[in-house]
């Protein structure tokens, strides 16, 4: 009798794990959720099975709120106002959800342990488009049918930094398209790219090169015309820094034909063999 029940918790267990399984996809988690920094469309197929941690919200018990088939992301406000978004399932009849959270200075982590991180939400379980819009009347629409597919544009501030998260509570995956449009703030960095400072090195070869923010590693052409320096010296090389960040790395150095001699130079920014100058994400 005792091996039967045993048996029986055995196979729960397995069956619990394979329902809630982990997520290891970009975007699946908090901690590699998506940088959204524009108001370009975005496009994102079908966003695999995987989550149904729970996620505290201020609606009322009686249903469950969870992170369901996920995909993050997050992005900075450069100007407070009201975020405004949409989400466009490809099939009308899929139903996502989505809920916002200000993870400024936290760990990205803690939106499914700390309530106070909450921003707004909408859960409402009819299909079709949702997002934050005109069209809604409150900031948190709870689960349930009927509830307005739209919630009100949230205020968000800048200088602090906003997670949002889309859940897809179907039992079959489909693609959607994310647009940030029709708010009052800015999730867009003003500040281009620029030349913050450079060093000569010992022997006069190389150059370190500092940019006032992170640049695309993949930007950089390897043959140094991203560059010009004065004086008749060629650049012969550009080598970036620390690429492990989606951000890029703020660092490079460049490779000359000659060492330079004790003197001032010019070192200017110009568009490389690559077809680009240095772009940030």
């Amino acid at each position: 009798m005792c091996r039967k029940r045993c048996l029986t918790g055995l196979f729960l267990m397995l069956a619990a794990s394979i329902e809630a399984q982990l997520c290891f996809n970009p975007g699946q988690t908090p901690q590699t959720a998506i940088l959204v920094c524009g108001s370009d469309a975005f496009s994102f197929g079908a966003p695999g099975f995987c989550g149904q941690t729970l996620v505290p919200t201020p609606c009322p018990a009686g249903f469950t709120y969870q992170d369901k088939n996920p995909l993050f992301f997050r992005m900075n406000c450069f100007s407070s106002g009201t975020l405004g978004f949409t989400i466009v399932p490809d099939e009308a009849s899929a139903n996502y959800d989505w809920q916002l959270f200000d993870i400024t200075s936290t760990n990205p982590a803690d939106i499914f342990t700390n309530p106070a991180m909450f921003v707004g939400c909408n859960w409402s379980t009819d299909p079709g488009e949702t997002g934050a819009s005109s069209d809604g009347v409150d900031l948190m629409v709870c689960e349930g049918p009927g509830g307005l597919l739209f919630s009100k544009r949230p205020d968000i501030v800048a200088g602090r930094a906003y997670m949002l998260m889309i859940c897809n509570q179907g039992s079959s995956l489909q693609g959607f398209q994310l647009t940030f449009s029709g708010g009052s703030a800015s999730i867009t960095d003003p500040v281009e790219p620029h030349l913050f400072r450079a060093t000569a090195g010992c022997d006069g070869t190389t150059v370190s090169v500092r940019m006032n923010k992170r640049i695309l590693c993949n930007t950089i052409a390897a043959d140094g015309s991203d560059f010009s320096i004065s004086g008749g010296v060629t650049i012969l090389s550009a080598a970036p820094g620390d690429c492990t960040s989606f951000l890029g790395t703020d660092s490079l150095i460049l490779t000359l034909s000659l060492p330079l001699p004790f003197g001032n130079y010019t070192l200017s920014m110009q568009p490389g063999t690559d077809g680009n100058t240095l772009m940030d994400i």
